[in-house]
């Protein structure tokens, strides 16, 4: 850990719900463009033990469902 927070002026949340209305009341569209507007982005290839990465599992690639 840096001992440094990225984004100090978000509040602190209970829930989940709060957590995602929290970049809405500062101009961010979502958590992503808290991160994207805060951290640089990084190959994944630099990603080491303990470090965050984001993804989308929205879509599911092109898996299908072969049950």
């Amino acid at each position: 850990m840096t001992g440094t927070d990225p984004v100090p002026d978000l509040p602190d949340y209970a829930s989940e719900y709060e957590a995602a209305k929290g970049p809405v009341s500062f101009g961010f569209g979502s958590i992503e463009a808290v991160v994207d507007a805060r951290l640089e982005r990084l190959p994944i290839t630099m990603a080491r033990r303990s470090d965050w990465v984001m993804g989308d599992a929205a879509g599911g690639g092109d898996r299908q469902d072969r049950s």
